[in-house]
């Protein structure tokens, strides 16, 4: 259907209130045509739209319909309803409810805003609760877009107000210990995630079956991230079973099947694995969100027999996960594809994957991911030795690392500036690259001449 025909089915449905928000089709179609209109159009649009939109009776129902990873459209615009007509204001537990729907969704940024604009709103009572509650939502979010360190500073935060005061619930204290220990191993903090569960108060204490997951699925990580993967393996089933028993399904609370597959493979459990990344990725289908799809994707790739069916779908996680906010995932996730291409000695797209792994690991200041994308660079030029480049575009490439730009460099060997581009696409498609920024890293210290 053309955005024109959008708009006019979406204006004729809308006139005569025939929009069903709970219907799937009816919900994308309003969607994009909110998104293709004018502003004018938009306005109307969203002043018809509002008495269609069915306020849920309780804010608790959204969080119930994100456990069982459905109608992600309709809670997701029931939760942008609580949150702008504040609806919420005054019920930290509401709001709670609302803004972890909006981060379950990836929609990062209103969240975020929503957590800021009520740190600044003026309370006649004490307001440390929402203050913690509002640091805890945003370690969330900041752990979900990448920002680990500030994810990281967040969690602390909330333990050290939960300590100090008493007047943090004991339950926020410990998601925001899940959260800080998960992103201690992901930064590659092992030793300060060890300690956290070896020394902290909380880690001992038990609460409610969905915080002690959080904890179950922290402790897994570590685990993983320790080389003990049978461990590992049981803190994850043990994390879903909680889970289950509570309602959730939907990977996007907390993916452990993904996790849990990951470390059974590590054994040598493929039909396990496969089994629970098979359940994950339709769990995910269902919630619909590229970064839930890509991530159950990824193990579910790995558990295929098949090395072309594998490297398709690794391919396919990757271009999911670019799509979304993922930080952390999709740096595993090229780190794997890279692998596959290596294991077909298609040592350019290799050295592409590791290369950009390296990137966003060093971006989201992942320590342990890069020095393991750096590794696995430097193999792949090793295994590359073989690359012949001619003489001149070895000269031309040792030139493009020292900081020339093309027309210096045809001033410096006598060339026509087209004659410098022709030997540089050249060097580039040898060594499987895509610009002059990678070549520092692909072109061997001693290129082979003839």
């Amino acid at each position: 259907m053309s955005d024109n025909r959008i708009e006019v089915w979406c204006a004729d449905r809308l006139g005569t209130g025939q929009v069903n928000i709970t219907d799937q089709v009816d919900t994308d179609l309003l969607v994009r045509a909110l998104n293709v209109a004018d502003i004018g159009t938009v306005a109307v649009y969203r002043e018809k739209c509002a008495p269609v939109l069915p306020a849920p009776t309780h804010p608790a129902a959204l969080t119930d319909a994100v456990n069982r990873g459905v109608d992600r459209l309709t809670v997701v615009a029931q939760a942008k309803q609580l949150l702008d007509t504040g609806a919420v204001d005054s019920d930290p537990v509401a709001f709670q409810h609302a803004v972890s729907t909006l981060v379950s969704a990836d929609e990062l940024a209103i969240a975020d805003t929503h957590c800021l604009r009520a740190q600044r709103r003026d309370r006649p009572c004490d307001d440390r609760p929402w203050h913690a509650l509002t640091q805890l939502l945003r370690a969330r979010i900041n752990a979900a877009r990448g920002e680990l360190v500030a994810a990281s500073r967040d969690a602390a935060e909330v333990l050290a107000e939960q300590g100090g005061t008493g007047t943090v619930p004991v339950h926020w204290g410990r998601q925001a210990l899940a959260q800080l220990v998960t992103t201690h191993v992901v930064l590659g903090e092992l030793e300060s995630a060890r300690d956290l569960l070896r020394e902290h108060p909380l880690a001992g204490r038990r609460s409610e079956p969905a915080d002690n997951a959080h904890l179950l699925f922290a402790r897994a990580t570590l685990h993983l991230a320790e080389g003990r993967p049978e461990e590992s393996v049981n803190d994850y089933l043990e994390c879903g079973r909680q889970l289950t028993a509570s309602g959730v399904r939907n990977p996007a609370v907390l993916p452990w099947r993904s996790r849990a597959a990951f470390a059974a493979l590590r054994v040598q459990r493929r039909e396990l694995a496969a089994i629970l990344a098979e359940q994950e990725l339709g769990d995910a289908r269902g919630w619909g969100t590229p970064r839930a799809i890509g991530t159950a994707l990824h193990p579910f790739a790995l558990t295929q027999q098949d090395p072309d069916q594998r490297l398709a779908l690794l391919g396919e996680a990757v271009d999911l996960l670019r799509l979304s906010p993922a930080g952390a995932e999709l740096v595993h996730a090229r780190y794997d594809l890279g692998k596959a291409y290596c294991a077909r000695k298609d040592y350019g797209r290799a050295h592409r994957q590791f290369h950009g792994a390296m990137r966003l690991a060093e971006q989201c200041r992942m320590t342990g991911w890069t020095t393991r994308a750096s590794q696995a660079l430097a193999q792949v030029n090793r295994l590359r030795g073989n690359v012949t480049l001619t003489k001149q575009e070895t000269r031309i490439a040792q030139l493009v690392r020292a900081g020339y730009n093309n027309r210096q460099i045809s001033e410096k060997l006598y060339l026509t500036r087209r004659t410098v581009e022709f030997h540089l696409s050249g060097v580039y498609r040898k060594l499987g690259i895509s610009g002059r920024r990678e070549l520092h890293i692909a072109l061997p210290d001693e290129a082979d001449t003839l």
